[in-house]
């Protein structure tokens, strides 16, 4: 089970909003880097997504655990990282969600 990852996006907000919605959680500020989201699952695992600007970098910082460090709010590429999680919410309405937002989506078998 997966209960905590971290991404860097171009709208924080917006896509803090729709993973929430997907997972049936909550949409809210992460002030330790600021313009960041946490979208939190709500559940007894405090399973979460941190959703940072895009360009973000994170840094070790000794007793603080890690330094943000943001960089230019660019259109970012395609990388190589990617995730799964298992949520309640059908497949049908996950797909619906991702059409209105002009994401691609895939329903894979695995």
């Amino acid at each position: 089970m997966i209960h905590h990852l971290s991404i860097a996006v171009k709208n924080p907000e917006n896509v803090a909003t729709v993973l929430a919605e997907i997972i049936g959680g909550a949409a809210v500020a992460f002030p330790p880097n600021p313009g960041s989201y946490w979208a939190l699952q709500l559940d007894s695992n405090g399973t979460g997504i941190e959703i940072y600007p895009a360009g973000t970098t994170l840094h070790p910082d000794g007793a603080q655990g890690v330094a943000f460090v943001p960089g230019p709010d660019s259109e970012p590429g395609y990388g190589g990282f990617h995730f799964a999680i298992s949520v309640d919410t059908e497949n049908s309405t996950v797909a619906a969600i991702a059409a209105r937002e002009g994401w691609s989506c895939f329903e894979c078998l695995r």
